[in-house]
This record gives structure tokens, sequence and C-alpha cells, in this order.
């Protein structure tokens, strides 16, 4: 069994697996930035978006 981690060991552990991640360095940020996203990759995003961003409420109650 594996002894759990103290405060700073998890927050460095955190920081270690989200290094490179940014959501504004995707392709797909990038290429939004650019203007060079086609109307489907927009389409694709609202639909895919809606799923994430309509219960949020929900999640706050």
């Amino acid at each position: 069994m594996s002894t759990p981690m103290n405060r700073d060991e998890l927050r460095t552990a955190l920081e270690n697996a989200i290094k490179g991640k940014s959501a504004n360095k995707s392709p797909f940020s990038l290429a939004w930035a650019e203007g060079s996203l086609s109307r489907e990759h927009l389409a694709r995003w609202a639909e895919n978006h809606y799923h994430y961003v309509g219960p949020f409420a929900d999640y706050l109650a």
C-alpha cells in the first residue's frame, strides 16, 4: 500500500500532470484564433459545448 501524498506533493503532482496541456495552445484553439476552422468544425464544437454548459447551473445547485 502506498503512502498518501502530503499537500505539497499533491500540488506538485497536479501541476506536473497538466503541464503542456493549456487549452489555448491546443490545435483547435489555435485554428479558431487564426480563423481557419470550417463551419463543420464550429458546428461540432457548439454541439459538444452545449452538452457541457447546459447543465452547469445544476452542478452549482
